[in-house]
């Protein structure tokens, strides 16, 4: 079997059906090339983005002449857009790639696309699983790079990128090389150039037997996963406050590394594992406190506190598709497609996409807030809806609204606003859901 029909391949196991449209991030190198090659002859109708950061002055205008060249010849659809990153930044490649993943949703909302591509290989694997390695990281990061996260697909991740390269060759697929990726001042460089090769001296089909391994390791993962999961599902919580008994705090410690996804999930550091564990036997009155929550021992059991006078600032969501967050409130939001069948509840909110204006803002009710309370015509104030709620004050000191447009489309946690409500039988339903 070649390389295309293995691709085609892929793509059934995959789910992507001939026909769809993709948008596929395209810098110019040989395996994003080749991957648009691949998509055209797959039958998908491929979208190329190129994002210029302009890191390596004229070739990076080269990079992006070449990549509209390209697609001109395969009659591909191209977006290049300029980005300007910050100078004094520490992570350069994670703002680049904040920045980047910021416009892919914004041309996937403009052009009706469900489907991104990145050209990440087996290879790529590889490099990621060791630079996790040597930085002492957990199950999720020694599974290395996913073959599929929300909307994000790498088809390639099966194949090495000498069978790319010989592909290209074959039928004459011209491409960019980046110097950089020769420097061994980076340790990804370093790993390509140094221990992949030994690796590869120690046996016959060493790649494909280590890519066997780490399907295990995610495997592994999402086992953890789904155990946290169904842990913190029948914990007793409001989306706040959360009560842990002894007997479920000490089954967390007893059954490894089970606790540190469901801390992780809370927003606690690998390091606070273990102040963690010792409050069992701390002095009444000590905390641990986290990026989300603090946790502290209380009549006979443990109790996380949400951090609510840590929020000062708004937090913004700026992806229209969908996502999750963990701060400053745990919520999951998703695009549907009408026609659905949805119940109004407290803990969820189906609004209208075509009136909801992103970024929507999630932010501290404020005295002066008003909103029109869902099944009512007129506005009124939070704070009166609140009182009429009977709501406590440690809970009213924790709600918080969604913003859309300067205008309040959800008091997160009881009612949406009415001027925002979904119709159940238009085209874009935004489903959001209180974790």
């Amino acid at each position: 079997m070649n390389l295309e029909e293995k691709f085609k391949s892929n793509l059934d196991r995959l789910g992507i059906p001939e026909g769809e449209s993709v948008l596929i991030a395209v810098s110019g190198g040989v395996d994003s090339v080749v991957l648009l090659n691949l998509c055209q002859k797959a039958g998908l109708k491929p979208m190329a983005a190129h994002a210029n950061f302009k890191l390596r002055d004229q070739e990076s205008e080269a990079d992006e002449a070449f990549v509209k060249a390209s697609c001109q010849a395969l009659n591909v659809p191209v977006f290049t857009k300029t980005l300007s990153l910050k100078e004094q930044s520490s992570d350069i490649q994670g703002q680049a790639r904040k920045l980047r993943y910021h416009w892919f949703s914004e041309l996937m909302e403009e052009n009706i696309i469900r489907f991104i591509f990145t050209a990440h290989h087996l290879d790529d694997r590889l490099e990621t699983f060791f630079i996790n390695f040597l930085r002492g990281t957990g199950l999720k990061g020694l599974k290395s790079i996913p073959e599929q996260n929300f909307r994000i697909y790498r088809p390639l991740l099966p194949y090495r990128k000498a069978e790319l390269i010989a592909y290209a060759k074959e039928n004459r697929i011209e491409w960019r090389d980046d110097a950089s990726n020769e420097k061994d001042v980076y340790l990804r460089n370093r790993i390509r150039q140094q221990m992949i090769p030994v690796m590869e001296s120690l046996g016959e089909n060493a790649a494909e037997l280590a890519s066997r391994s780490l399907e295990f390791l995610a495997e592994a993962d999402t086992y953890f996963k789904r155990a946290a999961g169904k842990f913190m599902a029948k914990l007793e919580s409001d989306g706040f406050v959360c009560e842990i008994c002894d007997a479920d705090w000490d089954s967390l410690f007893d059954h490894p590394p089970l606790h540190k996804y469901v801390f992780e999930e809370l927003g606690f550091e690998a390091s606070q594992l273990e102040p963690l564990e010792n409050l069992k036997t701390s002095a009444s009155g000590r905390k641990v406190i986290g990026k989300r929550f603090t946790a502290f021992r209380d009549r006979g059991g443990y109790v996380l506190k949400i951090n609510v006078n840590q929020v000062t600032d708004s937090v913004f969501i700026e992806d229209p598709l969908g996502g999750e967050m963990m701060q400053p409130i745990a919520l999951s939001w998703r695009k549907e497609d009408a026609p659905v069948e949805f119940k109004v509840g407290p803990s969820e909110a189906w609004l209208s996409a075509e009136k909801t204006r992103f970024p929507l803002e999630i932010r501290l009710w404020q005295n002066g807030d008003r909103f029109v309370p869902f099944g009512m015509k007129g506005s009124k104030k939070v704070s009166d809806y609140l009182i009429d709620a009977k709501v406590s004050v440690p809970e009213k000191e924790r709600t918080f609204v969604l913003v859309s447009g300067g205008e309040i489309c959800w008091l997160i946690g009881h009612r949406i606003d009415d001027r925002f409500k979904a119709d159940s039988t238009k085209s874009e339903i935004i489903h959001f859901k209180i974790q």
